[in-house]
């Protein structure tokens, strides 16, 4: 016999591990019987990404590298109003910024991406900033990390001496171990 299964979760782990499920976003309720919802279509983001932007309030940044790649940890530390989110490669920032831009669900939402200058020309720089997309103007986020206004910034955030002396140390273990893959 057939089961269906119905779940209501904000887990968004919980619920992207569910296979070949139907989707059903509750947009609002009112008590007793007044529901606003929305069947989910399929679209090429990845559903963990799709749903932290969907359930996000704050505005969302989405940036190259990993989770815990150092393009998240300097981003979240320059944009605070942000939700950084990784995407792993300057590909995928650039066609996850222009599809949800397309998605009607997301018109409401603001979401931008950030990518590094490497070796881009002036028109491509121009079409990045057309879709949403900043463009550092360093080659890559390390490069950021001596930038002398930038690290004037994220020092001001620390109260006392210690705490910049901890903050320069990890930025230095970070560069270097960054330095280190490359060679």
């Amino acid at each position: 016999p057939e089961s269906i299964f119905i779940y209501l979760s904000h887990n968004i782990d919980f619920i992207t591990s569910r296979k070949n499920s139907t989707t059903i976003w509750n947009k609002k309720y009112n008590y007793p019987k007044e529901w606003d919802f929305e069947i989910l279509k399929d679209h090429e983001l990845p559903k963990q990404l799709y749903y932290e932007i969907l359930g996000s309030t704050p505005p969302v940044l989405l940036c190259e590298g990993k989770e815990n790649s150092i393009d998240v940890k300097v981003y979240q530390e320059l944009f605070k109003e942000y939700k950084v989110r990784p995407c792993e490669s300057c590909d995928n920032v650039k066609k996850y910024v222009k599809t949800i831009k397309e998605l009607d669900i997301f018109k409401n939402k603001v979401v931008n991406g950030i990518v590094d200058l490497d070796m881009r020309t002036p028109k491509d720089i121009k079409n990045c900033v057309r879709d949403g997309i900043f463009v550092l103007n360093v080659v890559e986020v390390e490069n950021l990390l001596f930038v002398p206004e930038l690290v004037d910034k994220m020092f001001s955030t620390y109260s006392n001496d210690e705490q910049k002396c901890l903050f320069f140390a990890s930025i230095s273990y970070y560069y270097v171990i960054y330095i280190t893959q490359i060679f």
